[in-house]
């Protein structure tokens, strides 16, 4: 906070813990999403990043994309 720096994250209760003290915050849905449409990345790599973090973390992510 003291940084000025954002807090990215899927995690729902470290956002609720980040924005409590009033920490600037993004989700990682959004940071997906932006790669999208700026065209740094097509929708197929943004699945296989999101595959690859599911895979290696053993957990589910929820995006709209």
């Amino acid at each position: 906070m003291k940084r000025g720096d954002l807090f990215a994250s899927f995690d729902k209760k470290a956002i609720s813990v980040a924005k409590d003290p009033g920490v600037s915050v993004i989700t990682g849905g959004v940071i997906f999403k932006g790669l999208i449409i700026k065209g740094i990345a097509s929708k197929k790599e943004v699945l296989g990043i999101i595959n690859d973090i599911e895979t290696s973390d053993n957990r589910s992510i929820e995006v709209e994309l």
